[in-house]
């Protein structure tokens, strides 16, 4: 399953551009529905010093989610994580991206 479905673009070269940039991209995290598994929103994890391949992983990322108008959400990478400060970031962030409430099922 894609989480970033690639429609049909009249343009050829665009779509096939982004088709060649998204072929071996992933996102860090993808959170889905319990219900359906469609996802909802993506995280990606922001290190400190990033590597040139990394900055250039998160270009054509965040580019994607934007032009998909699929919410993703940076967090910065940690050794660890407080679960509830995690789970009110990742809510108040998508609330931001999507402007408006989170649905029922990941409430």
């Amino acid at each position: 399953m894609s989480v970033i479905e690639l429609e049909n673009d009249p343009d050829k070269r665009r779509l096939e551009f982004w088709r060649s940039h998204l072929a071996e991209k992933e996102f860090d995290y993808v959170i889905c529905s319990r219900q359906t598994l469609n996802p909802v929103l993506a995280v990606e994890l922001d290190h400190d010093v990033p590597s040139r391949r990394t900055v250039t992983r998160d270009v054509v990322l965040t580019a994607a989610a934007q032009r998909a108008q699929f919410p993703l959400i940076r967090i910065t990478a940690a050794a660890s994580y407080k679960p509830e400060l995690l789970r009110q970031k990742l809510i108040a962030d998508y609330r931001l991206a999507k402007a408006g409430p989170l649905p029922s099922a990941l409430a």
